[in-house]
C-alpha cells in the first residue's frame, strides 16, 4: 500500500546485497511449497512437478516470482485472458464493487442483480426470445441444469445446440458432459 511519503521513503531492498535478496525469495518460495505441501491433498495439488514456479504477483501477460524474476503466463486462465493480471479497470471495478457490495446474495433483491440479468438477457434474447435465467455457481451445477433442461425444454435446448455448433462455440459442453 503506497505511504503518503512514497517517493522518499527508502526502498525495502535497499542496503541489501544480492545474494541477501536470493535468499530470502528463496526462502519464501520454500515457505509456501511448504506450507501448501503440509495442507493439501495430493489429489487437489495444482503443481505436479518437485519444484514448481511459485508466483508473488501478476501484471499483464507477466507473473514474478518472490525473487522478481518474470515469466510469461502461457497458462493463464479464465479470470485473466481476456484482460491479463491486474488490468487497472479490473482493479478499479473489483475496488468500486468491493466498496459498495461486495455479496449479492439471491435472497435479497439488489439493482446490481438486476443489471446482471439484464446483461444476460440482452445476450439470449435476440437468440432464443423471452428467457427466463437461473444462474449457476458452478460448472457442475451448470452442467446438472442443462441435463434438467434437456428433459423439459428440448425445443429451446435445441435451438441453442444449433446456434452454438453453428459457430464452433459451446455454451457449457458439448453433449452435456458432466465430468
Amino acid at each position: 500500500m503506497d505511504t503518503p511519503h512514497a517517493s522518499t521513503t527508502r526502498p525495502a531492498s535497499a542496503g541489501r546485497t544480492a545474494q541477501d535478496t536470493t535468499d530470502a525469495a528463496s526462502n519464501a518460495r520454500s515457505d509456501v511449497l511448504a506450507r501448501i505441501r503440509r495442507l493439501e491433498s495430493g489429489g487437489l495439488r495444482t503443481f505436479v512437478t518437485p519444484d514448481p514456479l511459485v508466483v508473488d504477483r501478476g501484471e499483464g501477460a507477466w507473473l514474478y516470482g518472490p525473487d522478481g524474476r518474470a515469466y510469461l503466463d502461457l497458462a493463464g486462465s479464465f479470470a485473466v485472458t481476456t484482460t491479463g493480471h491486474c488490468h487497472p479497470k479490473v482493479v478499479a471495478a473489483i475496488k468500486a464493487q468491493a466498496e459498495r457490495l461486495i455479496h449479492c446474495p439471491s435472497a435479497y433483491p439488489s439493482a446490481l442483480r438486476a443489471d446482471f440479468l439484464e446483461a444476460i438477457e440482452a445476450i439470449c434474447a435476440p437468440l432464443f426470445g423471452a428467457v427466463s435465467i437461473m444462474p449457476a455457481m458452478t460448472g457442475a451445477m451448470a452442467n446438472e441444469m442443462a441435463l434438467r433442461t434437456r428433459k423439459t425444454a428440448p425445443k429451446v435446448l435445441e435451438r441453442l445446440r444449433r446456434w452454438a455448433f453453428s459457430r464452433r462455440n459451446s455454451i457449457v459442453c458439448p453433449f452435456f458432459w458432466r465430468g
